[in-house]
């Protein structure tokens, strides 16, 4: 068996060498062409160099942080003695440029994904059941009242579909609620256009955040991405990214 895998490995690497200029030529512009397809505006390329970005601070209370979590257009700045261990993150002053770009690409996305649904949500006392039929995306809506009582949050959609929630309100939390169903970081987005404050508590979180102008506390350890006007991590993280579509299938 071992044999039969290597050689099928060789034979794939052989195919692709073998492949001309031009199909290889072929295959990266169908690849960009799709990319360019699921983000029109170029949103997404300017905010996944790094996992977490925000207009004012990033603290993160953690011992260890590795440097590309941080958002490139962010710079550490020495702690105050009341910070205790949290690393302190800003707007870099000499990017001035890069981060304009970034809030330009925060509040475009914002505007263009409030508007729009596509899957339905059904909320019972402690559980919100989010129900999607587009293989490509399936765009949702929770208003933060209904937040509050939920313990969990299960996805009908299809595997590999991309999925982004609308958490509506001015101020929206999460309490140790469970994200269930065939979902994952990568493909998960959660979006903020109105809320003040956003706080997430628990064993475990995941997904990408993105609220502009909003204060995201992070309490839970947590799998994805923020983009927000201040940001307070707690609790470890794994940093992923966002590389699902932007935009409902058309009909």
């Amino acid at each position: 068996m071992r044999n039969f895998i290597v050689s099928s490995t060789l034979i794939l690497a052989v195919f692709s060498a073998c492949r001309t200029p031009g199909e290889r030529s072929s295959a990266a512009l169908k690849q960009s062409q799709n990319a360019s397809a699921c983000d029109p505006k170029g949103v997404l390329a300017e905010l996944n160099p790094g996992g977490l970005f925000a207009t004012k601070r990033v603290l993160y209370n953690q011992p260890r942080v590795e440097k590309d979590w941080i958002h490139p257009a962010m710079t550490e700045k020495s702690s105050a003695g009341n910070l205790g261990l949290f690393h302190n993150f800003v707007p870099d002053e000499q990017q001035a440029k890069k981060t304009k770009k970034i809030i330009s690409a925060l509040a475009i996305l914002t505007k263009d994904l409030v508007s729009a649904k596509s899957g339905t949500t059904e909320i019972s006392p402690d559980k919100a059941e989010l129900t999607g039929k587009s293989d490509i995306t399936n765009i949702f809506s929770i208003d933060s009242e209904a937040l509050l009582r939920l313990k969990t949050i299960k996805f009908d959609v299809p595997s590999k579909s991309s999925n982004i929630v609308i958490l509506k309100g001015s101020t929206p939390a999460l309490r140790s609620v469970v994200i269930a169903g065939d979902v994952s970081s990568d493909k998960l987005l959660f979006v903020l256009p109105e809320a003040g404050t956003f706080r997430v508590q628990g064993e475990k979180f995941f997904g990408t955040v993105i609220a502009p102008d909003t204060a995201v506390f992070m309490e839970s350890t947590f799998n994805g991405s923020i983009y927000a006007g201040e940001i307070s991590v707690r609790e470890p993280m794994t940093r992923s990214f966002y590389n699902g579509c932007l935009l409902p299938e058309k009909k």
